[in-house]
């Protein structure tokens, strides 16, 4: 750990060296005239006539559909790992788990809670015709 952080100190140091301090060179006072702008030069452009009407600019069809299909496929099965290898590593609550005893499902655990709060009840109020 204590070598990257040297490392990376050590490239953002040069990177700071390497940026050009363009501070220094402005003159001593903010308000002094700019520099006279530079004279433009006309030229005239040359047109040159070409004979030849082959286009080899960019990919065609076949290949455009072909570079899409194979990123469309590589993202899935980036995809596909990650989902994986997620399942595989994530821990299973006891709460998430399968029911392996149907018993232990939520539904049954609140009817048997019901049950005891309907028994404690009838059990109050039988303490109190005493």
């Amino acid at each position: 750990m204590r070598r990257v952080q040297t490392t990376l100190a050590a490239l953002v140091t040069a990177a700071l060296l390497a940026v050009p301090a363009t501070a220094v060179a402005q003159d001593a006072s903010p308000f002094t005239p700019l520099p006279a702008a530079p004279t433009e030069q006309t030229t005239t452009p040359v047109v040159t006539t070409s004979s030849s009407t082959t286009d080899n600019s960019g990919f065609d069809t076949g290949t455009a559909i072909l570079l899409a299909a194979i990123g469309v496929l590589l993202i899935g099965a980036i995809g596909y790992a990650i989902w994986r290898d997620a399942r595989r590593r994530a821990p299973v609550v006891a709460g998430e788990a399968l029911y392996e005893d149907p018993s232990s499902a939520p539904h049954q655990k609140k009817t048997k809670q019901r049950a005891k709060a309907k028994r404690a009840k009838q059990a109050r109020k039988h303490n109190r015709r005493r």
